[in-house]
């Protein structure tokens, strides 16, 4: 599998569906990659990581650039017609066995309709591709546990789509900066107590870092920071509840210094760690 993975493909790669059910891999497609129409007795999930590609049924095509994703069912024949050098992440799948560990992911393939769906927030494909690379390489281990990391993983990366994609022929929303923002702070809520750099995440939408903070604050209402560390101590009171230990909770609320975690939780809820203890054993 890793010679697969290092050497461009003239032909598409044959597959054979392990017991597990789920098979991840890329397919990196040179310049003269060619192939014909073919059906696969199990279910597929595309992802367009580099180039642009073509996907032709029997009765219609759809474009697919980079970062697009599309939902190929079991027995339906098809063939790829790449513009350029492609790499794909193929993710192919016994749906029936998706359907027993995961009902709500199945029943949202299927409401995908072979529709190709897009995600442009770069910090949710660098995400998945982080994720991508932990199924190839569980792919490889022998421990008990591998299946259902993959499955696992695999879920993962489904429940991204869904939430974040949107359908390529609605091409107003590509362009709109109020769903982009709405997605980050779906992010920030998600990864609050991680280190954040936001001038990335501009740089990554080729947009500058005012721009970015200014729409931040015009849909959310404050800035990232605060946001952020709104987030943090709404997570920190969760875990305050759960735990009643103070220094153990900064720490794994994101906060590296103790005292700034006082100063903070005092600043968003009026009154300190201790005194919001108190008050709940009351």
């Amino acid at each position: 599998m890793t010679d697969i993975l290092q050497n461009l493909s003239h032909k598409p790669i044959k597959v054979k569906l392990p017991k597990i059910g789920l098979l991840a891999l890329t397919s990196k497609h040179s310049i003269d990659f060619k192939m014909n129409y073919q059906k696969d007795s199990f279910a597929k999930l595309i992802w367009i990581i580099k180039g642009k590609s073509k996907l032709v049924y029997a009765k219609k095509s759809i474009i697919l650039p980079q970062y697009s994703w599309i939902y190929i069912p079991a027995f339906q024949k098809h063939f790829f017609d790449d513009y350029s050098p492609t790499t794909l992440a193929i993710f192919c799948f016994d749906k029936k066995q998706l359907n027993m560990r995961y009902t709500n992911i199945c029943k949202w393939l299927n409401d995908l309709d072979q529709q190709p769906q897009y995600l442009k927030e770069p910090w949710i494909n660098k995400e998945i591709s982080q994720t991508l690379k932990f199924i190839l390489l569980e792919q490889q281990n022998n421990n008990a546990l591998k299946d259902e990391v993959c499955w696992m993983h695999f879920a993962n990366i489904c429940i991204h789509i869904c939430r974040y994609a949107n359908k390529l022929e609605n091409k107003t929303n590509l362009n709109n900066y109020k769903l982009l923002i709405y997605n980050l702070k779906r992010y920030i809520e998600e990864h609050c107590c991680e280190i954040l750099i936001y001038e990335e995440f501009a740089e990554q939408l080729g947009i500058s870092s005012r721009t970015l903070r200014t729409y931040f604050k015009k849909y959310i209402g404050m800035n990232m920071s605060l946001f952020q560390q709104k987030c943090r101590i709404n997570y920190a009171c969760k875990r305050l509840l759960e735990n009643h230990d103070i220094i153990f909770t900064a720490f794994d609320s994101g906060f590296n210094d103790l005292a700034y975690f006082y100063r903070i939780f005092k600043k968003l809820k009026g009154c300190t760690p201790n005194a919001f203890l108190k008050s709940h054993k009351a």
